[in-house]
Formats: C-alpha cells, sequence, structure tokens
C-alpha cells in the first residue's frame, strides 16, 4: 500500500495543501475556523456553506481554496452529533478524499475534536482504514502509462486535540493492517480466472503460512480428496483442466492454551469460475463469474490479517477453501448424476449451477467430522435468489444459534458491513428431498425462496457447531460507483465484521 499516515497533538498549521474538517449539523462558521484562519477567510468559508446549501447534513460535502493557507479546504458534512459513529468517520473521511484526489491533492491534514468519539483506538483505526482504502485502485493489466496518471495522495496528518496520541496511533496500525488485508482480498477478486485458479490459491495459502509461525497450511489433492468420500467437491471440478485443491490453514497463538482454545472454522466458496457447467450460464450472467471465489477470498484476506497481527487472539482459528472450477467438458458432473459427502449423504444434482453448496457440503461435513469447531461461518457468493430478496448491498444472514446470529448482526452494524438475518423456514426443506438420493441440490420449480433453500441445503452437513451462513452473492462485488471505503469491483465484505469478533473474547 502506498502513502504514509501521522497523528500530532497540536493546532492545525497555518498552511498546507488540502485540509478535511468534519462539520456537524447547526455548527457556526466561526466557532471552528476563528482559531485557524483570520477574518476574512472565516467570512469566505461561511459564504461558500451558504452559496452550496451546506447545513453539514451527512453525505454533504463541498470544496474551495482558502489561499494562502490552504490550497483546498474540503467540508465533510458530519450530521448530527450525538448519531456520529466511528463508521461515519470511516466513511465520510473516504469520501472526502476521493474529492481530494480529484483536486490532485498530494498532502491531507484533518482536524478531529477529541469530544465529538470516545474510543481513541477505534477513531485511529477507521480514519487509517479509510485513507488506504480509497488508495485502493486495481489497475494492473492497463499499460504503464495509464497507471501512472493515477493520482495518490502522499501524506494524512490527522491532528486534534486529545491526549490519548498512543491509543490513536495503536488503532491506526491495527487499520493499516486490515486494509492491507482488505486490499489483498480485492485484488484476488478483481483478478481475472485465468490468472487465478485452484493452485494459484494453494499458493497464496502456503506463503501466508511461511510468512508466520503461528500459522500452517494443509492441501488435499484431488486424489487424497476422493480417498476421504468428499465426492460432491470433487464432482464440481470434473469439467476443468485445473485440479482441485482442498486447502486447510489453521491459526494457533502460541501463548494460548491450544487444548483449551475453542475453535472457529471460517469456510470461503471457492469456485474460481463458474461457467454453470453443463446447465451453463448465459454469457452476460459469466462476464462476472471470476468473482465466485470471493469467499475464499476473504478466507485468505482474513489469514493475511493473521500473519501480521500482534495481538493475541484468543482463539485456534481454521480456513477452508475448498477451490475448483466449475467447467463444461465430456468428464463434467451431469444432471442427474447422484454425488456423496464425506459424511455419506448422497445428492441428486438436478442443476450443476448450483455447485457451491456442493463444494460447502464437503468443507462443512470435513469440518464436522474432523476439526470439531464450536462455530462455523461460510461466506460464499452463493444465489442470486439473495440479490433479489436484499439487493446488492446487503448480506444475508442464516444460522442456528440465536445469540451467535444477534453477535455477529450487532458487530457487523457497528463496522458498517450490512447484513440482514434471513429465516431458516422448516418447511421448505421438503423441497430438497429427493425420491432417488437423501438430497437434491435445488428446491424444484418455480424457485421462489432460493437463498433459504440453499441455506437449509447447507445446514444438513452441521451436527454439532454454531453455524453462520453468509450469502454475499451482493455485497462480495461493487459494480456501480464507490461508496464510502467500498471502490468498484471486489469488496472484501465480512472481513472487518470477522476481525473484529475475532479479537473479542466473548465472541463464543
Amino acid at each position: 500500500m502506498q502513502g504514509s499516515i501521522f497523528v500530532k497533538n497540536n493546532q492545525l498549521p497555518k498552511r498546507g495543501d488540502t485540509l478535511l474538517y468534519l462539520f456537524f449539523e447547526n455548527d457556526k462558521v466561526t466557532e471552528h475556523f476563528a482559531h485557524i484562519f483570520p477574518k476574512e477567510i472565516c467570512l469566505k468559508i461561511e459564504n461558500k456553506t451558504k452559496l452550496n446549501d451546506f447545513l453539514g447534513k451527512k453525505d454533504q460535502c463541498i470544496s474551495f481554496d482558502a489561499d494562502p493557507f490552504y490550497s483546498n479546504i474540503i467540508l465533510i458534512g458530519a450530521g448530527k452529533k450525538k448519531n456520529f459513529t466511528v463508521m461515519d468517520i470511516k466513511n465520510q473521511t473516504a469520501e472526502a478524499l476521493r474529492k481530494a484526489r480529484v483536486l490532485k491533492s498530494a498532502a491531507i491534514d484533518m482536524w478531529f475534536h477529541s469530544n465529538v468519539l470516545t474510543d481513541m483506538k477505534e477513531v485511529g483505526k477507521n480514519i487509517s482504514i479509510a485513507y488506504f482504502m480509497s488508495e485502493y485502485v486495481y489497475h494492473l493489466h492497463k499499460k504503464e502509462e495509464t497507471r501512472s496518471k493515477h493520482h495518490h495522495i502522499k501524506t494524512f496528518t490527522l491532528y486534534t486535540d486529545t491526549n490519548k496520541i498512543n491509543e490513536i496511533k495503536e488503532g491506526m496500525s491495527n487499520g493499516r493492517k486490515i486494509a492491507d488485508a482488505i486490499e489483498y482480498t480485492r485484488h484476488l477478486v478483481n483478478e481475472p480466472a485465468s490468472h487465478v485458479y485452484p493452485s494459484i490459491l494453494m499458493q497464496k495459502a502456503t506463503v501466508i503460512a511461511a510468512k508466520s509461525k503461528n500459522i500452517t497450511v494443509q492441501i488435499l489433492e484431488k486424489s487424497e480428496c476422493e480417498k476421504l468420500g468428499m465426492g460432491a467437491f470433487t464432482a464440481v471440478a470434473k469439467g476443468s483442466e485445473h485440479e482441485a485443491k482442498f486447502i486447510i490453514l489453521t491459526y494457533q497463538n502460541p501463548h494460548v492454551n491450544n487444548q483449551k482454545a475453542k475453535k472457529i472454522c471460517l469456510i470461503g466458496k471457492s469456485i474460481t469460475f463458474d461457467s454453470g457447467g453443463l446447465s451453463l450460464k448465459p454469457a452476460s450472467a459469466m462476464e462476472d463469474m471470476k468473482i465466485d471465489m470471493s469467499g475464499g477470498a476473504t478466507v485468505l484476506g482474513i489469514f493475511h490479517y493473521l500473519s501480521q497481527a500482534s495481538e493475541q487472539i484468543p482463539y485456534t482459528i481454521y480456513g477452508i477453501l475448498p477451490a475448483c472450477e466449475n467447467m463444461p467438458s465430456g468428464k463434467s458432473m451431469r444432471p442427474g448424476d447422484i454425488v456423496k459427502t464425506i459424511d455419506g449423504t448422497s445428492i441428486e444434482v438436478l442443476n450443476t449451477d448450483a455447485e457451491g453448496r456442493l463444494t460447502l457440503a464437503d468443507a462443512i461435513a470435513y469440518a464436522e467430522l474432523e476439526l470439531h469447531p464450536e462455530v462455523i461461518i461460510d461466506i460464499a457468493t452463493l444465489t442470486g435468489a439473495c440479490m433479489v430478496a436484499l439487493g446488492t448491498e446487503i448480506t444475508g444472514l442464516f444460522g442456528n444459534n440465536a445469540s451467535l446470529n444477534k453477535i455477529f448482526i450487532e458487530t457487523a452494524n457497528y463496522e458498517g458491513e450490512s447484513v440482514w438475518e434471513m429465516p431458516l423456514y422448516e418447511r421448505y426443506l421438503e423441497r430438497m428431498k429427493s425420491r432417488v438420493a437423501d438430497l437434491k441440490n435445488i428446491g424444484g420449480a418455480p424457485h421462489y425462496g432460493g437463498a433459504i433453500t440453499a441455506a437449509l441445503f447447507i445446514r444438513e452437513f452441521v451436527k454439532k457447531a454454531k453455524w453462520i451462513h453468509l450469502d454475499i452473492a451482493g455485497p462480495g462485488y461493487n459494480s456501480g460507483k464507490p461508496v464510502g471505503i467500498i471502490d468498484v469491483g471486489g469488496t472484501g465484505w465480512g472481513m472487518q465484521t470477522i476481525i473484529n469478533l475475532i479479537h473479542s473474547q466473548h465472541f463464543i
């Protein structure tokens, strides 16, 4: 990541490149700027706010020059002070930084009043995430002259009146690690399937493990998966020239008694390209199917973070990526085939484009049989039906434990990652019953409630663990305009929430 971030406990400098300033509803210009600028500049700022109908409402943002003091001042509408959160400071700072980049700013000064928020570590963390994520751009495959035109903000300095500078610095350091992990995930999701396939994900996992004494990796090859009985996972991979890789990462804190440490298993759907198999998708629906490994990329991003984390994580954490491609060929799985999972469940495959749940079934069953975690969280770009229900910005959450669901939702809301709890409606499970096998992989026509039936299917392989299923089909990839820290392309959705939770002593 490019750029440097600093914090200083003193008054703003009288001169600089660009000043970012949080401005709340009903604030008066003179109350903010009289101690910084002479009267004529304060009057100019006041006139600019009136001319632009700037009232400090959330998401308002205006810019103007303040020569000879600052080349640019960007006022960030922060809304009502009583409603302001760390999520707001993160998203609104990121939006302002995008504006600063358009203005070709090279150095940013930002003023922060310490009476606005109380947790200075969180302030530092979220401002750091905002700065580094606003710097992210995916242009690896463009010509050098095109890449060089992208403007980077070289330095960001936070000025504040608090004496808790060390707490802000600690938060900024952690925020940079989180931002680095999100960038890692976004890059994997944005790369084309010609550059990211199962063996590449294996290489990435191996490198992460090599960089950390606390992380190990195990790779199960196709033949080993077949011997173990992972018939659903290996069936999905049959049509591809790229062999499947079942990747298992393990994080163990050397300062924690691993015999007593509770276990969390993160499972990411890792279909590196989803053509639909013999149930071939239409061409337009296939354009973005490089993103069908977003869940696996998120798990890798979390382990990338764990490889750098200095704080002690109180859990043993597993990461499973059942990595394969879903491609059509003479060897492909066919509609009507029956496959069997590692726990002995037989599945009638009626649609080869409902393949992600097959790979997750074997991954979850493996976790239950071999790893025995207290908590399983699977992350998957699983169903278009979830986007129909919730749109493209909200993740659907399904879970078998109300307390765990509540903790996850509260944490996600705090981190600004939108999620909505969906029902596991038992009667819909009947749609998944097969006449010739234990289950079928689709719920039959019409395909209403497809996100629910998919979740119910996956739940059949959860035996003892508390379980959350996150359908990120919408928010895993942003094809619209940038919003807050979310840029176009892969988003790394869920990273901030899960990192927050694995630091918590009270998660399980």
